[in-house]
């Protein structure tokens, strides 16, 4: 049951000051972490981060979790080896990924990314990843799955202004293929695959 708003001004920092800050002496690289955490009715807000990840959960479970992220250098929100319900997740404007997540389960509803440099979305390592409404403009890539993920589509999907839709593949030797799942048809999208990567439509999961 908490908000918490945080901004970072960056105005008077360098290029070289920035890339030597991308992560602290205890190796995160977040400028907010949580970290062996259970959250509940949490809402977050940050902008003008200028570490590796504007947010990052680590082995951490969640439900009613609202996100806002702005003006991120790299990525917006990362999360490894957690399980998470997220009710509304906004992202704009981020250098890298807007939401990068691994190894875990995460249910993402109410999805807003704008301005995403490389991915909107992109799920790696085993993670199972439920996206209902989702909105994604001007990014590289709008959803990307990765080494054996699974990710579905539901709801209102839109993607728009990117230079690929949909993309499944097999990055790590050590993992399988990847999956992509759309309950319905979406407007505009194309489908890719590298290697080992598939795209259904029609068989999907809500949560």
């Amino acid at each position: 049951n908490s908000k918490m708003n945080i901004k970072i001004e960056n105005s008077n920092t360098s290029a070289v000051d920035i890339q030597e800050s991308r992560f602290n002496t205890k190796l995160l690289t977040a400028c907010l972490t949580l970290i062996d955490s259970k959250v509940r009715n949490l809402g977050l807000r940050i902008k003008g981060c200028s570490k590796e990840d504007a947010i990052n959960f680590i082995r951490t479970s969640g439900e009613f979790v609202n996100l806002e992220i702005l003006d991120s250098q790299y990525d917006g929100l990362d999360s490894d080896f957690s399980t998470i319900h997220f009710s509304a997740v906004r992202v704009e404007r981020a250098g890298n990924d807007c939401v990068d997540l691994s190894a875990g389960i995460y249910n993402l509803n109410n999805v807003q990314l704008n301005n995403c440099g490389d991915k909107a979305i992109s799920a790696g390592e085993r993670s199972s990843v439920s996206l209902n409404n989702l909105s994604i403009r001007q990014s590289d890539t709008g959803v990307a799955s990765k080494d054996q993920s699974y990710v579905f589509l539901s709801g209102a999907v839109s993607i728009v202004d990117s230079k690929e839709c949909l993309l499944a593949f097999q990055k790590k030797q050590e993992f399988g293929g990847a999956f992509i799942y759309s309950e319905t048809p979406i407007p505009s999208c194309n489908f890719r695959t590298k290697n080992k990567g598939s795209y259904d439509i029609g068989n999907t999961c809500h949560f």
